[in-house]
């Protein structure tokens, strides 16, 4: 019963004339269909009953056959909210502009709450998936030719979707019994939005949600998801996410399998689904861990002797280099600070970037934070800079790792990467 509840709620909200998230509203709640220039895709779900778990489920480990390697996209251009309250503005890997897509109030931007749903061939006519807050009231909505239609009114806590393609899968909180949060995970194609049921419930008394991480998906068909915990509404001196474990949902066989424990605090998955970063809580904190989830192989690369908050906001290349964040310091005073850290996978090159050293490309000056987002290629990687105060301007800067040439390459805070079909 609680599944029909879901669905009838989900269903009920589509006929809601809402107008905030711009362009022409229409009262159908419906993605347009393929004819409308919105791919299909047949995307294979399983049905009712979802996956149920809660903080007691023991879960076995990710066995052999479950994990297989996948083909890396390199990107061909990203996206930014550039903060002028028009939309998204789409850039070319010199940094040409694009064009622009409107997307009225995109919160922060980030890949949490956005997904490019479609590849770049030139034209700017793929459906982006973001999320819209106004008044503390959250939508989840579809943008495709400058127009954006209201999906559903949802307590986001996470999306994500296949890079290029209209497959993604989000996690919304929903009420439950007093003393347990309920957070329902939805995946499929923007042909079936809204979803008509969860691919997973997770009932938690200890305030924990599901964040998802990646889409496993084949020839345009979803396989699995991979799906972090994490805490819910905790405050204090956050530095990284506080993730907990890394967990894979087989869709067909309707199992979730454990890939890292709670202990372990997760970072990154490699585009390979091979490879995977995290800061193991429980050991002696000395450093970032990649380990290769299929031959079990590790890497344990040292932190530096002052990075006292551990390390985190990892990213991969396609060539499996990764780059990451170690901080220092309290954010309460003046003496917090970064080094952004990159690595090759086997640690025989490594590379560190303070702080320091993007101040002159962001233009932003010394009171700023930083993090890697993302690879443009082997040779280049992106760092996001931000002002520290409130509403504070921000720049995507690119590091080329060759050259140490570090350069401005779009103005506002990285929302993702555009990709070759």
């Amino acid at each position: 019963m609680k599944h029909s509840l879901s669905h009838l709620l989900l269903l009920s909200i589509v006929f809601v004339l809402l107008i905030s998230c711009g362009g022409t509203p229409t009262i159908t709640g419906r993605v347009p269909a393929a004819t409308d220039e919105l791919p299909a895709v047949a995307t294979e779900l399983p049905a009712p009953p979802a996956v149920s778990l809660d903080d007691t489920t023991a879960l076995t480990p990710m066995p052999a056959d479950k994990i297989v390697s996948f083909g890396m996209n390199v990107p061909n251009g990203i996206a930014s909210n550039t903060g002028d309250g028009i939309g998204v503005t789409f850039y070319a890997t010199d940094g040409l502009v694009l064009g622009e897509l409107r997307t009225p109030a995109l919160a922060d931007g980030s890949p949490e709450i956005t997904h490019i749903a479609g590849s770049y061939t030139g034209a700017l006519d793929f459906p982006l998936v973001y999320y819209f807050t106004e008044n503390g009231q959250g939508s989840l909505c579809v943008n495709q030719n400058g127009q954006t239609i209201i999906q559903v009114d949802v307590r986001l806590v996470g999306m994500t979707g296949v890079p290029g393609q209209p497959i993604l899968a989000y996690a919304i909180l929903q009420p439950q019994a007093e003393g347990v949060l309920r957070t329902e995970v939805y995946l499929g194609d923007l042909a079936n939005v809204p979803f008509a049921w969860p691919v997973l419930i997770y009932n938690s008394t200890e305030g924990r949600t599901v964040i998802p991480v990646m889409i496993r998906a084949v020839d345009g068909v979803a396989l699995g998801l991979w799906y972090t915990l994490r805490p819910w509404g905790i405050g204090g001196e956050i530095v990284f996410e506080p993730n907990e474990g890394l967990y894979y949902l087989a869709l067909q066989d309707q199992a979730v399998y454990e890939v890292l424990p709670r202990e372990a605090a997760f970072s990154a998955l490699a585009q390979d689904q091979i490879w995977v970063a995290f800061w193991d809580k429980q050991g002696d904190g000395s450093g970032l861990t990649l380990r290769n989830i299929s031959t079990g192989q590790e890497l344990i690369l040292t932190r530096l002797p002052d990075s006292d908050h551990g390390a985190g906001d990892a990213v991969f290349s396609t060539g499996n280099a990764v780059a990451w964040l170690e901080a220092r310091g309290s954010l309460y005073d003046d003496t917090f600070s970064t080094t952004v850290r990159v690595a090759n996978e086997d640690g025989t090159f490594q590379q560190d970037y303070p702080q320091s050293m993007f101040y002159k490309s962001a233009g932003l000056g010394d009171q700023v934070f930083v993090r890697p987002v993302g690879w443009l290629d082997e040779q280049s990687f992106l760092v996001q800079v931000k002002a520290r105060e409130k509403g504070g301007a921000s720049t995507v800067v690119r590091v080329n790792i060759g050259s140490g040439e570090i350069s401005a390459l779009a103005p506002g805070i990285f929302v993702g990467f555009l990709h070759h079909p």
